[in-house]
């Protein structure tokens, strides 16, 4: 059993073992999810069509649009889809998503030994982060989870390479994986700054020496990016960076997007397609299986959100509104309807930022920072609910679902801790900057909190984690062979 044996000097041996755990994996969640093994694999969620659309309509020779979204995600599907059919670059981008999943196992245990120096956190980093299966349950789906915990392991591994090395190659290659990031979630953008300011934080090398990686760090996105604003001053006359808006163009437009903004302003939650979100409180639709179903008006609404201006009766025609929207075929009435939701959600936000201030500003980002990580993590782990579920089924779940917990939980304390800790060193601090940027963005930031945004730091935050779990046991060691008197 030799080559179970794990080692940080034999990264290609961990890459194989990486990608037979990983398959293993898939084909266990496949099988458990009644997908047939022999395909396809893939997974067309809502979301497909906005990330392999574009490329499709490219081929097509009409361009790239809808160009809601930057091509990160489609630019591997575009290599598939000119040496391929459509079905066939979709399995295929199953496949590299699996791939991408285990080098991903690999780099961040490759992490946990450069940052720690130890082999039991290689070893430990590597068996649970390929156990895991928060990230991996995207593999099989046609989004760019796998690829976005890829891109920013890799970009935190090579910069504090360089922080050993002080090559600027391993700058460079995390200046890369960094705009690849980017350019599959631009709300990643900060993160070169956040580089930037550790690579001239790092005492390691003269200033000069520094500032030129810095410049080296910049290069692939100045050259990426610059292509990508040209060609939208070219199509829309405007300087375009990122894109246009985190959210859907349609969603824009939709009944939903007013109720979302307020529920943003509330703290509550807009993910319609949960049963136990506040949005559905107002009547919000969910389609599923082709059929319309109008959910009943659960849970209800915290009391802090009501004001003189908006009080229970004004949200309550709100959402009557909303109903009303949803029966009417009549496109007239379903405009007039659209626009006074639309006039009622931005009267009754107005009104709670400026008779709650303390609540918009502060208790609404808090309890989205709960629902954004404060859940099981394995809702979609199994096929069946938890109340259908056999004893192995459960304790298979709640395993899981403790890993997930505890992983945010204790790495988000070693990534605080990194932070204030004088002996940190520069790599740990920028792992723990970059955990911390990315639990907070999201609730306190840009106000959304769907639990896959999480799934990009969840291997940095399973490694410090591991990281405060081995110095509190180094530390118990210690203390148990210092001698008594």
């Amino acid at each position: 059993m030799t080559w179970i044996k794990i080692r940080p000097d034999n990264l290609r041996s961990a890459l194989a073992v990486a990608l037979l755990g990983k398959l293993v994996l898939l084909l266990l969640l496949l099988v458990e999810h009644g997908v047939p093994v022999n395909g396809p694999w893939y997974f067309r969620n809502g979301d497909v069509e906005g990330y392999i659309g574009p490329i499709e309509s490219l081929l097509r020779g009409d361009g790239y649009q809808p160009d809601h979204r930057m091509p990160g995600y489609g630019a591997p599907y575009l290599v598939l889809r000119l040496l391929m059919g459509q079905g066939a670059s979709l399995q295929m981008m199953v496949l590299l998503q699996l791939f991408a999943s285990s080098l991903a196992v690999v780099l961040i245990a490759h992490l946990g030994s450069l940052l720690s120096n130890d082999p039991r956190v290689f070893r430990w980093t590597f068996w649970l982060a390929l156990a895991s299966t928060y990230a991996s349950l995207y593999d099989r789906e046609i989004r760019p989870e796998s690829f976005a915990v890829l891109a920013l392991v890799g970009a935190a591994q090579q910069a504090v390479l360089y922080f050993r090395t002080g090559s600027r190659t391993n700058v460079l290659l995390s200046g890369c994986a960094l705009t690849w990031l980017i350019f599959m979630k631009p709300v990643y953008l900060p993160l070169l700054a956040l580089l930037g300011l550790a690579i001239v934080l790092h005492k390691g090398a003269a200033l000069r020496s520094r500032l030129l990686a810095v410049v080296v760090l910049g290069i692939p996105w100045l050259v990426v990016d610059g292509a990508w604003c040209l060609r939208n001053a070219v199509k829309h006359g405007e300087f375009r960076p990122l894109t246009d808006g985190m959210l859907y163009p349609d969603l824009r437009v939709s009944i939903r997007h007013p109720l979302l903004r307020l529920m943003q302003a509330y703290g509550t939650s807009f993910i319609w397609w949960d049963p136990s979100a506040e949005i559905r409180w107002f009547n919000i639709r969910q389609e599923e299986n082709g059929q319309v179903q109008f959910p009943d008006r659960q849970p209800p609404l915290p009391d802090y959100v009501y004001t003189d201006a908006c009080p229970r009766d004004s949200l309550r025609a709100i959402a009557d509104d909303v109903a009303r929207y949803n029966k009417t075929t009549d496109e007239g009435q379903r405009e007039q309807l659209l626009a006074k939701v639309n006039a009622d959600c931005d009267r009754c936000i107005a009104s709670f930022r400026t008779e709650h201030p303390f609540h918009y500003h502060v208790t609404a980002r808090l309890r989205m920072l709960k629902t954004f990580l404060l859940h099981s993590g394995t809702s979609t782990l199994m096929g069946r609910p938890m109340a259908q579920l056999d004893p192995v089924r459960i304790i298979v779940r709640a395993s899981y679902s403790f890993l997930y917990l505890a992983s945010f939980l204790l790495g988000s304390l070693w990534a605080l801790r990194s932070l204030v800790h004088r002996g940190s060193s520069p790599g740990s601090r920028l792992c723990a900057a970059l955990v911390l940027y990315g639990i907070t963005i999201f609730p306190f930031g840009v106000r959304m909190t769907e639990s896959r945004y999480s799934t990009t730091i969840y291997l940095l935050a399973l490694l410090l984690a591991i990281l405060l779990v081995a110095d509190t046991w180094t530390r118990i060691r210690h203390l148990r062979r210092r001698p008594t008197s």
